[in-house]
């Protein structure tokens, strides 16, 4: 998780702002409820009434009432409750149709503060419930103003809001419309609750997906870099399907986690704990089957978490399998059609893919099994809910509307721990797949250009080089990682400036490993490689493959047109009169010349609409634009027919006489005018010296001949 909150920490700007739409979003979810309880409670039970201190009294009310309260309350009511004689236009004025003809006592709130108004209320709310059930004397009045004091607070109002609602009556106010005043109201603001909701909801979507996408292709981005920038010692510690999965599959599992954390884990803390605080602040008693519906939804996917989690992992694992088997079937599909083994191959396929859809069904039918007990929960909680509620409701100790919010609030509750429960459910996979990235991202960088101060020394005499093109190998010693044996032991040559020298040897002898040491696709283990009097390490990785110019066995052309490979990476600023001189060196004109689109000819994926010879020949124009001073070729003439062959090594040498060239042959025939042949057999140099010289010297270079040349071929040799 430390890696991807690296990734996280770019789009700060992008975090901050979706926490502040949540919690927008989260404020008004948890209003919707409670907007919808009053109009119940208020609109509909209480015709509108919003406050239980009424706006006049009748003097027969008022007189009721005063008997309920000692000398000192009833000269605070007179203090905010005035006379009001009858009058013809008073009714129309005020709203109280009654006193057009009888007087009454109407409240003066532009007197009352906050404090005074509070107190008001609860000494009216306590007089009109102390009417609703007094009917004794004096001293049974005294007993019932005690109990006005014990009794919830919610009870006393709901008593006070009728005898108000039926004070209106009596005063004649409207109120059909003030019912209809408040709903509309209460409408209004539900409505504009939704919009902002919906609108947060929008925007939450839009920055979450932002985000992940960013993410995404941070991520994607530094794996590719961190792909491009490896050696062969890191190559090898993945599978070519494996960095394919990991940052297609892994990347596009965090993208998708991501999304839903950001939506769910930043919205559901704040509506679970708002929604737990709104129903306790409705009803204490019935919050404990909020918390037990919690529970038991907690613990339920807890266990689902711990059967589930192990499978997870697994199948990341067996992604993997089952790309690096479709990856070898279609790379290996004409060896499997040359050996009958499409049925190995399908069985073998049929294997993994089983395996893979084994898992996923484990994990489906899991995770459906789930759905239907979290659902009886939440179902089983309602039904709870208005059970205890309704009783509640009876006793006058709770609303209708309250028990309505309350079911709101504890489905709220209850779906946001599922929801906050189901992504930890999602995050074991989330989290192998980023512990997977990351491990390719952390692995670390065996060749590295050299350290500031090396550089700082090494360029001025890099600048100041004659001998351009000279490479020496002194007592190099080199071992594959995890290898107990050398793969070459004390290799020591030189290749002097403009000079040729070639290489030959059995199978895994190790002339390509040599050929890698140079660019430094490895490091030597022991011994050091010098190249213009200059030790390779010391060079600029870029610099030293700018003047290094290297033809592999496999000859590889991408997608795209015969320009867009000639001029790859150091050579993308050639003209084309440099790139048709460097494939009439290659032979390789008549192949831009066959198609009207010359060097914009289309090639497709791997060369594979190219032959063979045709590839090979393109893969050495490549290397050859430019002014490379040590050209390699590792083994690259062994597509090419024998005139192909000796034509284009006679081009290397009139048009390219500066230039040193390292060749690695399987054929004596390519070499054998080479005047310095290095003769190799299990990683050591038996033999240096011209073809004549070997022949009668190197008993290793004499079987290779033996085995190539026919019988009157070999006899004129030895004459």
């Amino acid at each position: 998780m430390s890696a991807l909150l690296k990734y996280l920490k770019r789009y700060r700007g992008l975090l901050a702002l979706l926490l502040l739409v949540t919690w927008i979003q989260a404020w008004g979810n948890l209003s919707l409820p409670n907007h919808m309880s009053n109009i119940v409670n208020i609109g509909i039970q209480r015709s509108g009434l919003d406050d239980t201190l009424p706006i006049a009294l009748t003097v027969e009310t008022k007189e009721r009432l005063q008997t309920y309260m000692n000398e000192g309350e009833v000269t605070f009511l007179e203090r905010y409750y005035h006379f009001q004689t009858a009058g013809e236009t008073l009714g129309e004025q005020t709203g109280i149709a009654i006193l057009e003809t009888h007087p009454v006592w109407l409240l003066d709130e532009a007197a009352l503060r906050r404090e005074e108004r509070s107190r008001l209320t609860d000494l009216v709310e306590r007089s009109w419930w102390i009417d609703s059930v007094a009917d004794g004397p004096t001293d049974t009045i005294e007993r019932y103003r005690e109990m006005a004091l014990e009794i919830p607070r919610q009870t006393v109002e709901a008593t006070a809001a009728a005898g108000v609602l039926d004070e209106y009556d009596r005063l004649g106010i409207d109120k059909t419309e003030m019912r209809s005043d408040y709903i509309k109201v209460e409408g209004v603001r539900m409505l504009f609750m939704t919009i902002v909701v919906v609108v947060c909801t929008v925007s939450m979507v839009w920055l979450a997906a932002r985000t992940s996408a960013g993410v995404g292709r941070d991520m994607r981005r530094e794996l590719f870099a961190k792909g491009i920038s490896m050696s062969e010692e890191e190559y090898e510690q993945f599978s070519t399907s494996s960095l394919i999965t990991r940052t297609t599959n892994d990347i596009q599992q965090i993208q998708q986690s991501l999304v839903i954390i950001l939506r769910v884990m930043l919205s559901s803390p704040f509506l679970g704990i708002g929604a737990i605080i709104m129903a306790f602040s409705i009803n204490r008693k019935m919050s404990l089957i909020v918390f037990l519906s919690v529970a038991l939804v907690v613990g339920s996917l807890f266990i689902l978490f711990k059967v589930v989690s192990p499978y997870f992992i697994k199948l990341q694992t067996l992604v993997d399998r089952i790309n690096s088997v479709l990856r070898e079937s279609l790379t290996g599909l004409m060896v499997v059609r040359a050996f009958n083994a499409q049925d190995h191959e399908e069985k073998k396929f049929n294997t993994a893919n089983q395996n893979l859809t084994d898992t996923y069904l484990f994990i489906s039918r899991a995770m459906v099994t789930i759905f239907p007990w979290l659902m009886l929960i939440l179902n089983f909680a309602g039904l709870a809910i208005v059970w205890f509620g309704g009783h509640q409701v009876a006793a006058s100790e709770l609303e209708v509307g309250n028990i309505m919010a309350f079911i709101q609030y504890a489905n709220l509750v209850i779906f946001q721990f599922m929801m906050i429960s189901m992504v930890s459910i999602m995050l074991p996979r989330s989290i192998v797949s980023a512990r997977r990235v990351n491990e390719v991202v952390t692995t670390p960088i065996s060749i590295t250009d050299p350290e500031a101060e090396v550089l700082a020394d090494v360029l001025p005499l890099i600048s100041e080089q004659s001998d351009l093109g000279q490479l020496s190998f002194h007592d190099v010693t080199f071992t594959f990682p995890d290898s107990e044996m050398p793969t070459l032991c004390d290799i020591d040559f030189t290749i002097e400036p403009g000079e040729t020298v070639a290489i030959i040897g059995g199978t895994g002898s190790g002339k390509s490993t040599i050929c890698k040491l140079i660019p430094r696709f490895f490091d030597v283990s022991e011994g050091r490689i010098m190249f213009n009097g200059i030790d390779v390490k010391d060079y600029p990785l870029e610099l030293l493959r700018e003047k290094i110019a290297y033809i592999p066995q496999q000859a590889l052309l991408f997608s795209g047109t015969v320009r867009d490979n000639l001029t790859l990476g150091k050579n993308k600023g050639a003209s084309d009169a440099e790139l048709y001189a460097a494939l009439d060196t290659a032979m390789a004109t008549e192949i831009v010349a066959q198609s009207p689109l010359g060097l914009d000819m289309r090639i497709a994926r791997g060369g594979t609409n190219v032959s063979g010879g045709q590839r090979q020949r393109l893969c050495i124009a490549r290397a050859l634009i430019g002014t490379p001073e040590l050209v390699i070729f590792d083994d690259s003439f062994s597509a090419l027919d024998f005139a192909t062959d000796a034509q284009l090594r006679r081009n290397l040498q009139e048009r390219m006489g500066k230039t040193s060239f390292l060749i690695v042959a399987q054929r004596i025939s390519t070499i054998r005018q080479v005047p310095k042949i290095l003769v190799l057999d299990e990683g050591r140099v038996v033999g240096m010296g011209s073809h004549e010289e070997l022949i009668c010297d190197c008993q290793v270079y004499r079987e290779i001949a033996e085995s190539q040349f026919s019988q009157e071929e070999w006899e004129c040799e030895n004459e």
